[in-house]
């Protein structure tokens, strides 16, 4: 039976393997960070072109602000998938206001998962009486746009106002589809994104190879039978 050292060797390696994907959740895109609401005012779009994953995404979960007070209950919070070359709307659907609440991640999502192309735009509106906006990682000033948003988590997509590119991204996070061959094809993704990433900075790779290598010692050796 393998001793708790080896299993605690173990985890460590699957843990170091598994950090240069820590922008994703199962594998997708999720970026949880923001600085303030974005407001979404009735007629208005606010969107996020989105790199995802797999080759379908089952929906998109927001964070909301409705500014301390109940939402509209017969509005309707939209999404709708477009083509981001074409404008060509790929699927929509919709939430009540009944199911929004003050600062909370709000579930929107397809009846079936959508065939989306390798970027795609995430396009929010909002119809209803009440404000509504969506939480959103900006430059604190209009005086530092230019510089772009410090430690962006999320640097594969772009905040997008009324159809013009905005800096910054939303607080979003995808929901792929599940199955086998989507896992696998994320984990590829995954892998491939920790190869380039190490390329890009030779002295960390040569760190993070050596605590893969040490890491792996101490399992195989936690693995060996010892003698009582």
């Amino acid at each position: 039976m393998p001793s708790p050292r080896s299993c605690f060797a173990c985890l460590a390696v699957v843990a170091m393997l598994l950090t240069t994907g820590c922008a994703r959740t199962g594998g997708e895109p999720f970026q949880p960070t923001h600085n303030g609401p974005l407001p979404l005012e009735e007629g208005a779009t606010v969107a996020q072109t989105i790199n995802p994953a797999g080759d379908a995404i089952s929906g998109l979960d927001v964070q909301v602000a409705t500014y301390a007070a109940p939402a509209d209950p017969g509005g309707a919070l939209t999404l709708a998938l477009r083509d981001p070359d074409t404008g060509r709307r790929i699927a929509r659907t919709s939430v009540p206001g009944s199911d929004l609440a003050d600062t909370t991640w709000v579930a929107i999502r397809f009846d079936e998962p959508v065939d989306v192309p390798d970027v795609v735009l995430a396009e929010l509106s909002w119809e209803g009486a009440t404000p509504l906006a969506l939480w959103a990682n900006t430059p604190a000033s209009p005086q530092v746009r230019s510089a772009g948003v410090p430690n962006d988590p999320y640097e594969d997509g772009e905040l997008v106002v009324d159809g013009l590119p905005r800096t910054g991204d939303l607080a979003f996070r995808v929901r792929g589809a599940a199955g086998p061959s989507t896992a696998l094809a994320q984990l590829g993704e995954v892998v491939a994104s920790a190869g380039s990433r190490l390329l890009a900075e030779p002295i960390f790779a040569i760190l993070w190879l050596l605590a893969l290598v040490g890491g792996l010692v101490l399992a195989v050796r936690g693995l060996r039978p010892h003698r009582g």
